[in-house]
């Protein structure tokens, strides 16, 4: 007795250690292959990945973990032969994870050289909406959608694609026939050929399409529109009244404990918003320009804010697949200048500016119709502190022991980055930080300071990164409830804030230009 109970405690002690190590391995394949991302995918780091996976082949290949892992090199590397044989070896009925389900799906459907293997498919879509609807909801209208639209890849107009699309209103599968409902609509408007199978589509109701509904009421209004203008223009005013009624439309941010797919939801409903106003705008514009002008300053009221910029890779496809634009302020703007309206034209090219520094030239001329003598600079500084929000507290104590705190920079310029020493994009931008922090050092006199807030760290890592990079800026571990109270969703994420206390989330793209305009453009 007492034999067989030690050699069960010995395999659960073998077993937890290969688990252990299998962790330990697919991390290790993780950052080489952010290593291959980032170094331009580069002969060296593919052979590396390459080498890590067949290094463990022997140990962990009959792993669903490790399977679905090589899949994923292969795809990234573009071994697409050798990636579809891994793919035909995954037992896609044992996998319950439904993270892991999402995986999968991603890179089996993303990749452009991949023909879908639609049974197995139409599977893991049918676990993945026994087991979880939210990832459902998400794999379907960012993962399938982008095999379909603004128009399907040629595997998916074959019959076997449209039998796939089929198969999933199955009745015998509500939760993905519901989920789907939308997709499958406009899917059918893009094949739809006569006036009588357009009146089907819209007959249709997208019961279980969710948040996402809108999208796919842009996209059958879009083709509408190519037949009968009149009529899309009366399908997007009926849209503009169902969205008015979306309380959700004009919540600010939310800091809240699900502050992440909240304010995901909120940038995806306000774009689509935004992008209907301004296809009502432009289709109305050439016959009565006042109406014209309401719906531009519907659209310009929901463009894109610093939060929804920092997710905009939730209404990423929709610039393309709606005929949207990224920025719906610009426009209003245009249009307000050639209505004379100058003083709405120099507010509304102050709010484009302060999103994207690209609008300068056309701030500057709208500031000087307005204000010939004035200074751009101070009216610039007095706009910012009346239009953004004021800054959370932020409380911490860096590596140093440093104490962070109110008092400690009130009435200076602060930049705060969060990263994390995980994250490849963090890493990549290293020398500009540096850079910009020996700048402010040096040339700021002591009006500017400067935080980088490690997320998801260890400590032990994070000094060991910051002593062999030579970071010699101000770094602190962060917490939780720094995220929320910043509603950062994704890393890097970068803020200004003002002498005044008020808050600029930065671009992601063009945090150094405007943030260095601000702070040494503003005496």
């Amino acid at each position: 007795m007492m034999t067989t109970l030690l050699f069960m405690l010995s395999t659960l002690i073998v077993n937890d250690d290969k688990t252990l190590r299998l962790q330990d391995v697919l991390a290790q394949v993780d950052q080489s292959m952010n290593t291959y991302v980032m170094s331009g995918q580069s002969q060296e780091s593919k052979q590396s990945v390459l080498d890590l996976i067949s290094e463990n082949e022997l140990d962990f290949g009959d792993q669903v973990e490790f399977l679905i892992k090589k899949y994923e090199v292969l795809n990234l590397v573009g071994d697409i032969g050798e990636a579809n044989g891994v793919f035909a070896r995954i037992p896609v009925k044992e996998i319950a994870e439904p993270t892991t389900i999402y995986i999968l799906l991603q890179n089996h459907l993303s990749h452009p050289l991949i023909s879908p293997d639609f049974p197995t498919t139409l599977e893991l879509y049918r676990q993945l909406a026994r087991i979880d609807e939210d990832t459902l909801e998400s794999c379907l209208h960012k993962t399938l959608a982008r095999n379909l639209f603004p128009t399907p890849k040629p595997e998916w107009k074959s019959d076997r694609g449209k039998a796939f699309m089929d198969a999933l209103a199955d009745p015998d599968h509500g939760v993905l026939a519901r989920a789907s409902s939308g997709i499958r609509a406009a899917y059918a408007m893009a094949h739809a050929t006569t006036s009588e199978d357009r009146a089907k589509v819209l007959a249709a109701k997208f019961g279980g399409a969710g948040s996402w509904a809108p999208r796919y009421r842009i996209l059958i209004a879009n083709r509408i529109a190519e037949a009968n203008s009149q009529h899309a223009r009366d399908l997007r005013t009926r849209m503009l009244a169902d969205f008015a009624g979306n309380s959700s439309l004009r919540k600010g941010p939310s800091t809240g404990d699900d502050h992440r797919p909240a304010n995901a939801r909120r940038a995806r409903l306000r774009y689509w918003y935004a992008t209907v106003a301004f296809q009502l705008a432009e289709a109305w514009w050439p016959t009565d320009r006042e109406r014209a002008m309401k719906y531009y300053a519907d659209a310009a009221q929901f463009s894109p804010d610093q939060t929804d910029r920092s997710l905009r890779h939730e209404y990423h496809f929709d610039l393309r697949w709606c005929e949207g634009l990224d920025d719906y302020l610009a426009p209003y703007a245009k249009r307000l200048g050639e209505q004379r309206e100058y003083r709405k034209a120099l507010d509304a090219w102050l709010r484009a500016h302060a999103l994207n520094p690209k609008w300068e030239k056309q701030l500057e001329a709208a500031f000087v119709k307005v204000h010939p003598n004035g200074t751009l600079a101070s009216y610039y500084r007095q706009f910012i502190d009346n239009a953004f929000p004021i800054a959370p507290d932020l409380k911490l104590t860096t590596l140093t022991g440093e104490r962070w705190h109110p008092e400690t920079y009130r009435g200076k310029w602060v930049f705060i980055d969060f990263w994390g020493t995980w994250c490849g994009p963090c890493r990549k931008e290293i020398p500009q930080l540096k850079a910009f922090y020996q700048k402010l050092t040096e040339e700021a006199n002591g009006r500017a300071t400067f935080i980088a807030i490690a997320m998801r760290d260890q400590e032990k890592t994070l000094r060991r990164f910051v002593q062999k990079n030579g970071l010699e800026y101000p770094v602190a571990m962060g917490e939780e409830h720094h995220v929320r109270n910043f509603s950062v969703s994704n890393y890097p994420t970068k803020f200004l804030v003002t002498p005044n206390g008020r808050l600029i989330r930065l671009d992601r793209s063009k945090w150094l230009q405007i943030a260095t305009g601000l702070v040494f453009g503003s005496d």
